[in-house]
């Protein structure tokens, strides 16, 4: 596998593997980006990492969903003016939206290939944990490769 493309909310990641470097191209909703990480950057390590970071926020803006929710079939139980109907279902639909992103952030699971000076970074599931794991082996390769290549090789030159 020669090529990964990662989607997560409103960033697309592209990584490409070349002969001697890895090209990722960024785009997100603030800024493109695009850059190479050559092989003799990378080390072999293997990091996996499962971010919980979200929950409590997550959870205390369900709060605020929920209670939306009831004030609005208590508003449609009391035959609540609409101005007032279409204000808590506004509102509900706010948080709900607003909840469902923090949910959907809770969890990150990561990859990071380090072990030299730069780390490659990689979500763990998108587009699946199959084609992931794949492209860091194909990417383990290719730095083999690169290594022996340029290393392995005797110069007509030398000694």
């Amino acid at each position: 596998m020669k090529e990964l493309k990662q989607k997560h909310l409103f960033t697309k990641k592209e990584f490409l593997l070349t002969p001697k470097s890895i090209r990722v191209i960024c785009k997100s909703i603030k800024e493109d980006l695009e850059y190479t990480i050559k092989y003799d950057q990378l080390g072999f390590d293997i990091v996996k990492r499962h971010d919980k970071t979200a929950i409590l926020p997550a959870i205390f803006l369900s709060f605020f969903f929920l209670l939306d929710l009831y004030l609005l079939v208590d508003a449609l139980i009391h035959r609540e003016r609409t101005a007032i109907v279409v204000m808590w279902l506004l509102s509900a639909v706010f948080f709900g939206v607003i909840t469902g992103l923090a949910f959907y952030q809770t969890n990150k699971n990561r990859v990071y290939l380090t072990g030299g000076a730069k780390v490659l970074s990689l979500l763990r599931a998108k587009p699946s944990e199959a084609e992931v794991d794949l492209f860091i082996e194909a990417t383990l390769k290719a730095i083999r490769t690169y290594h022996r290549n340029k290393f392995a090789g005797i110069n007509s030159y030398q000694p």
